[in-house]
């Protein structure tokens, strides 16, 4: 069945896209007629352009290995060869004499043994009034966070990239410069500015940033279990109980100038949402040491406010790029005292969140969704690019406890030929956390038992990568 679907949505983009082509083919060639009648609305000095398809793609081979003092969870050994993921995008565009732009965008994302629409999504502007899109697309927050040194660096992009792939991370830490609430592919509403003086703003609405496609209203998340809805593993380690965001909005505001051959910037993100934790059936409870598998209510409770923030600033002159950026997350979508007292009620009960399960266990609400720093450079000669960043990460766990990460990233990138990148990465890391988060991970991980990695205490290592990536 998953075949099927996968077979039909290839041939309708392939057949849809024929026919775009086919039209835009016949309404470019001459027709003959016996009255002078306008066979479109395109006149001679008419600015307006019929709708025509591009697609466009990039995939990504790399190579990479680890050292690192904690070589449990299968990460260790011989060097490990990945395709991550390859894209295609199919976009449709046309312009109307009055100086709409209006089309779509379909984004195919192609995983070995898997294909699927990542993102599709219908987009109407014009130069005086800004743009809107609307569909399974990605917020404001990425497309005006720049990210700081991330945003700099080439190769995979570090912790955020595909370092994780390899190292071990400590329990409870921040694996990136991921900021809470962010929407992802969530179905909704951008509008974006235009832009005056450099500055332009955005703005995202997300009514459940679970919700994707055709999905009915459901705002107990029994549809969807999938990671890519702006949700983060470093609190809830099993993602089929993550806490999610209803009414999400997400504004950003991004300005862009230049002096003579200087180049400055900066961007703000700021988000806000009612977040919900759904408790789901698929838990398995501890009572007197006993296994017992329980369907616990599917009653919404509320986790802590999300008021998430994030800034980034950066300088050019000539080849020479830096950047750094600052996020803090809060106590958004953390929990709460009464969701956490639930799970305390009974002996011996093994918690939903990791927490210790003995008496007198410091509560996990006390602790934060924690914040990041980064600051880096790039520099480009030639074919090359080279660049650099430092990225710090951690939050409190409990009251008394935290978890923090401490990452060093080089990377250097040869443009070989148009479209063709070859790139190196190195990054070093240094992670650390506590006894609480450990001994709380381990429970939780015996009640939902499939499997799951053992907890990691402090470590610290270096990734090796190296790769080429295609692009047209």
């Amino acid at each position: 069945m998953k075949n099927l679907k996968t077979i039909l949505c290839l041939s309708t983009v392939t057949l849809f896209s024929g026919q775009v082509v086919f039209a835009a083919v016949s309404s470019a060639a001459p027709v003959k007629t016996e009255k002078k009648e306008t066979v479109t609305n395109i006149t001679k000095n008419s600015a307006a352009e019929p709708l025509a398809l591009k697609i466009s793609g990039t995939i990504t081979a790399q190579a990479g290995g680890v050292k690192q003092k904690d070589n449990s969870n299968g990460k260790a050994g011989a060097v490990n060869f990945q395709i991550p993921t390859s894209d295609l995008y199919f976009k449709v565009y046309g312009k109307t004499d009055s100086g709409y732009r209006y089309g779509y965008v379909t984004r195919l994302q192609a995983i070995t043994n898997s294909v699927g629409i990542k993102r599709s999504y219908i987009e109407v502007s014009k130069d005086d009034i800004g743009s809107f899109e609307i569909g399974n697309v990605k917020g404001v927050d990425d497309k005006f966070g720049s990210y700081g040194a991330y945003g700099l660096l080439g190769g995979t992009g570090g912790i955020n990239g595909s370092a994780g792939d390899y190292y071990n991370f400590s329990e409870g830490t921040i694996k990136g410069t991921t900021i809470i609430g962010s929407p992802g592919v969530g179905t909704k509403i951008n509008y974006t500015s235009p832009t005056v003086n450099g500055f332009t703003a955005g703005l995202s609405f997300t009514p459940n940033t679970t919700h994707t496609g055709k999905m009915g209203r459901d705002n107990t998340r029994s549809q969807s279990n999938s990671g890519d809805d702006g949700n983060e593993k470093m609190i809830y380690p099993n993602e089929k109980n993550y806490g999610y965001g209803i009414n999400n909005v997400t504004m950003a505001l991004k300005y862009e100038g230049e002096h003579q051959e200087h180049r400055f910037g900066g961007d703000f993100v700021y988000i806000t949402e009612s977040p919900i934790f759904s408790i789901k059936d698929n838990l398995n409870y501890s009572i007197g040491g006993v296994f017992t598998p329980v369907k616990p209510s599917r009653k919404k409770n509320k986790l802590q406010k999300t008021n998430s923030w994030m800034a980034s600033l950066n300088y050019g002159y000539d080849k020479l790029d830096v950047a750094a950026n600052y996020l803090n997350n809060k106590k958004s979508r953390y929990y709460t005292k009464e969701l956490e007292d639930m799970n305390r009620t009974a002996a011996n009960i093994v918690p939903l969140f990791p927490t210790q399960e003995a008496d007198g266990t410091p509560y996990v609400c006390e602790g934060n969704a924690g914040r990041a720093w980064n600051i880096g450079s790039s520099y480009k000669f030639g074919s090359y690019k080279a660049a650099l960043g430092y990225f710090n990460t951690s939050r409190k766990t409990h009251a008394s406890g935290s978890a923090k990460v401490d990452a060093v990233t080089a990377t250097l990138d040869l443009k070989a030929l148009e479209g063709l990148t070859f790139f190196g990465e190195v990054t070093g890391l240094r992670t650390k956390t506590n006894e609480t988060s450990i001994l709380g991970a381990k429970d939780y991980e015996l009640s939902a038992s499939n499997g799951a990695n053992s907890p990691i205490g402090n470590n610290k290592g270096a990734v090796f990568i190296v790769g080429t990536k295609v692009s047209f």
